[in-house]
């Protein structure tokens, strides 16, 4: 991959997460590709040395992604009658970034709990400083937005 910033814009574009799995993988990129707008970088232009070791760093982890296992079946060890299953969101944010994730919780009969990942959403953090109260209101925002997507798209309750 190359080092200018039209090459790292191009592969960044290709980065598709919809499910949010990879989440605090590409909010790092986001956040790289913040910087380099920031600072003016020109489309043909090579990347600054400090911003190149970034890319660097962040192409050569995606390797690790090919390592990542993820279950298609949320509910392989529920039982029927098992009591409910909830849905638990947990919202968090940083002067960097912001998000939330939602999980799956049940348990069978035996005493067994099952937790499923269910969907992720990150934002970056505005180039605006805001406080830190302000970005937990964002995080819970984007908590609620994605309990929302998920009660309608999964149909669960």
């Amino acid at each position: 991959m190359g080092n200018r910033k039209l090459s790292l814009l191009s592969t960044v574009a290709r980065v598709f997460d919809p499910l949010g799995f990879i989440s605090p993988f590409v909010v790092r990129v986001k956040k790289l590709v913040q910087e380099i707008w920031e600072r003016g970088v020109d489309w043909d232009s090579k990347l600054p040395d400090d911003l190149r070791i970034k890319w660097e760093k962040w192409c050569c982890e995606t390797g690790y992604l090919s390592d990542m296992r993820i279950n298609r079946c949320y509910f392989s060890n529920w039982d029927k009658d098992a009591g409910g299953i909830e849905m638990h969101i947990f919202c968090d944010s940083s002067q960097v970034a912001y998000g939330a994730v939602a999980y799956f919780w049940w348990e069978t009969p035996s005493g067994e709990v099952g937790v499923r990942f269910v969907m992720a959403m990150s934002r970056l953090a505005p180039l605006k400083k805001l406080s830190l109260p302000r970005l937990e209101l964002m995080g819970a925002l984007v908590g609620a937005k994605l309990w929302k997507h998920c009660r309608m798209f999964l149909r669960v309750w």
